[in-house]
């Protein structure tokens, strides 16, 4: 009798010992899968070669590393309005030229050390020191800086410049790590990627980068425990893998032509790009040194049909162009219905209005340079369909190297010149539109000489009070379309695709596709609790 309960004790025994086996499986197993939704598996473009956040022409993978692991003094706003980031406060003189900045304290680097202003001026002096001249950094040469203690910088300016906030949007980088650490190669570490943004690199290799998210984030601590970028080569590649539900989120071209309807557990965000198609027309020559043949173009140009053709034949969602975007805070806002154009033509098509008769005159061909792309290649050959419907006839000369494109914009050896220029994030239209920037190495393609134009130009640049400036931009674009020195065709949307349960990014204007991650530690991975 004894030895019976005794086995039954002893069953008893190793019941529960299976039972607490059992359980503590599932309790791994369940905490693994708490872990794994406590990551945002990130797909995105191109294999990381140089981390520098300094440097310019990174690959989409580049910008989103440095994006995730750094901050600048001020950010951009869903607007493109620059706002505080390591900066408390600002303040600047009543003659615009002096700027006092206090840094938030206290800020730590990754590696637990004091963010402070000499990191700044380490900053400012590598800015001045290894980046080409051009419009975005030059004025680094124009610039004193005075550090007035550990959290207080003085900028000041040779000349007031409104627009100055916005470019201290750059990385600040920590004066104690040698900027050679961030080339990949094969002494390169990651934990020499030290920043101060919102989620710290902890491991990497050629195929993805994984980071865990910043206890002392000074936005708090990020909701996504863990980020993993995972690298891919094409755009190609990451579509495959969103059919194939390999990752949680990316970034990607889409045309109208392809869906994701049928993927149920993803969304879509939408991006409209700081980047402008534009149809430059030589100013500084016949015909288009007369307004009433570029108005005449424009009005060709300015239909329904001939967008809706363009954006049938490219790879890329468009939405109709604006010589400021229609996205940002000096844009116009965005209008795609019917109204945006100009009707539609007759069978006949001589409803223009200007003096010249353009029936029944044999008119030279002209010129169309256009750069080694492919969607800009297939809206030359829309423009070219659309305006021979007027007997006008053009020639698409296509480069093959960007070297020879760039020497014909130099030598304006063009009747219309098509390309993408990629915008700042600050409207300031002079680089492009001001008298001053025609001649080489300035960026006047079409050569335009506009009294007002440049009157209203150099008004937005000195006066630093937002409304004005918007006032000011508003007669800006008046004036443009009176005069239309180019015709601003589309500017790109990116989608950003993403899984259901992941909630917090917003469709606003990016300057690149970085910026899609700009309030990344507000987002969450909701987790279903059934």
């Amino acid at each position: 009798m004894v030895a019976k309960h005794s086995s039954n004790i002893l069953n008893l025994f190793f019941v529960t010992i299976i039972f607490f086996i059992i359980l503590a499986t599932f309790s791994i197993f369940n905490q693994s899968n708490k872990h794994n939704k406590h990551t945002l598996i990130e797909a995105t473009n191109g294999i990381p070669e140089n981390i520098n956040p300094i440097l310019q022409n990174h690959n989409q993978s580049e910008n989103d590393i440095v994006a995730l692991t750094f901050n600048g003094l001020f950010k951009l706003d869903n607007e493109g309005k620059p706002v505080l980031d390591l900066a408390k406060n600002w303040e600047v003189t009543p003659d615009g030229r002096t700027y006092t900045i206090q840094i938030k304290e206290p800020i730590f680097w990754h590696d637990g050390k004091r963010l402070t202003t000499s990191d700044i001026s380490f900053t400012i002096s590598y800015l001045r020191n290894n980046l080409i001249s051009n419009q975005d950094t030059s004025i680094w040469n124009e610039i004193e800086v005075f550090l007035i203690n550990s959290n207080t910088v003085i900028f000041h300016l040779k000349e007031r410049f409104a627009p100055f906030l916005t470019y201290l949007t750059f990385p600040i980088l920590p004066n104690h790590i040698s900027s050679n650490n961030y080339s990949i190669n094969d002494e390169f570490n990651p934990m020499n990627i030290v920043g101060t943004g919102p989620y710290i690199m902890q491991s990497f290799n050629n195929t993805h980068a994984h980071f865990i998210r910043n206890p002392s984030y000074h936005y708090g601590v990020p909701k996504i425990k863990n980020i993993t970028l995972k690298f891919f080569e094409s755009n190609e590649e990451m579509l495959n893998g969103i059919n194939q539900e390999l990752f949680d989120s990316s970034m990607i071209m889409l045309s109208n032509k392809i869906s994701i309807n049928k993927l149920s557990s993803y969304k879509v965000t939408k991006y409209p790009m700081g980047q402008s198609t534009t149809l430059f027309m030589n100013n500084s020559i016949e015909p288009f040194n007369e307004l009433v043949n570029r108005k005449y173009i424009g009005q060709l140009l300015h239909n329904k049909e001939f967008f809706t053709n363009i954006q049938l034949d490219i790879s890329t969602e468009i939405i109709p162009g604006n010589v400021i975007h229609p996205a940002s805070w000096a844009g116009r806002g965005f209008s795609t219905t019917n109204n945006q154009y100009a009707k539609k033509r007759s069978n006949h098509g001589h409803d223009h209005d200007h003096d010249h008769d353009h029936d029944h005159i044999e008119r030279p061909a002209l010129t169309l340079i256009v750069p080694q792309d492919v969607n800009l290649f297939s809206i030359a050959n829309n423009i070219k369909d659309e305006l021979f419907k007027e007997d006008i006839k053009i020639n698409i000369r296509k480069f093959s190297t960007n070297q020879d494109f760039e020497l014909a914009l130099e030598d304006r050896n063009f009747d219309f010149a098509l390309l993408n220029i990629s915008e700042l994030a600050d409207p300031d239209p002079y680089y492009i539109w001001h008298t001053s920037q025609t001649l080489i190495p300035g960026f006047n393609i079409s050569g335009i000489n506009d009294l007002l134009l440049d009157g209203l130009i150099e008004q937005g640049r000195t006066i630093p009070d937002m409304y004005e400036r918007l006032a000011i931009y508003d007669k800006f674009q008046s004036r443009f379309n009176e005069i239309i020195p180019s015709i601003i065709i589309a500017h790109p949307v990116y989608t950003y695709v993403t899984k259901k349960t992941i909630s917090g990014p917003e469709s606003t204007i990016i300057y690149n596709l970085s910026h899609r991650f700009k309030n990344i530690h507000r987002w969450e991975i909701i987790i279903n609790q059934g």
